[in-house]
């Protein structure tokens, strides 16, 4: 190029045949028109694909990285979280109690105090289910825990009318599962089916993000053994 004086040259189809080290001098000497586009900032692009995906499997993930990234933060249901919350599913008087409570609530559903203990149960088994790790799901829902989960269910208490507090946990956990792709859907779904009576909630389509094991056991959840 220092033989030949500016604008005398062309390369022919120069942005696909020079090295991008060479090409923006050669249109600043020979083809100016192209300099705009060449220091036009890249569009992003995704640098790195997740470990154990190809680039198509990571493009068919996008819709989930995305619920995940638009997911509100769950809400704090009960005083015990985390390794405590699930510890009270191996604890026998959080257990019994809870056993007690629904048979007392079956002989007695008028009863405010025992309505309201009851409540409070059910925000700390509702607890529980958004800390229990994806991988537990299954052990806990066939557990001594998840028995007396599905006796909740089937005790007629989903039926009785709800104060503010949860009127809201329900409106909280309901919006959450609209989108089944977001993170801990399955586990929102089972803390939210406490506050709903039977027949009164429908998946529209979200059954397909459900696991087998609990997608079985959906139609008898209601219903007394």
């Amino acid at each position: 190029m220092p033989y030949v004086p500016p604008g005398k040259m062309k390369v022919n189809q120069a942005e696909q045949v020079l090295p991008r080290w060479l090409l923006e001098d050669y249109a600043s000497l020979f083809e100016p028109e192209l300099l705009p586009r060449l220091r036009r900032p890249d569009p992003p692009r995704a640098v790195l694909t997740p470990a154990g995906y190809t680039k198509r499997e990571a493009e068919q993930r996008e819709p989930e990285a995305r619920a995940a990234s638009d997911a509100p933060p769950l809400p704090r249901l009960s005083q015990y979280t985390g390794a405590q919350a699930l510890a009270l599913t191996r604890n026998e008087g959080f257990l019994n109690r809870l056993t007690g409570l629904i048979n007392l609530y079956s002989i007695d559903p008028s009863d405010s105090e025992l309505r309201e203990e009851l409540a409070g149960f059910r925000r700390q088994v509702g607890q529980i289910w958004l800390d229990t790790p994806s991988e537990d799901m299954e052990p806990l829902f066939r557990s001594s825990f998840g028995t007396s989960y599905r006796r909740l269910l089937q005790s007629g208490f989903c039926s009785s009318p709800l104060s503010s507090e949860d009127q809201q946990i329900r409106l909280n956990l309901g919006r959450y599962v609209r989108n089944m792709n977001r993170p801990k859907a399955v586990q929102v779904v089972l803390a939210v089916l406490p506050y709903y009576q039977p027949g009164k909630i429908q998946f529209a389509g979200g059954e397909k993000f459900m696991p087998s094991w609990l997608l079985g056991a959906l139609p008898s959840l209601y219903v007394k053994p």
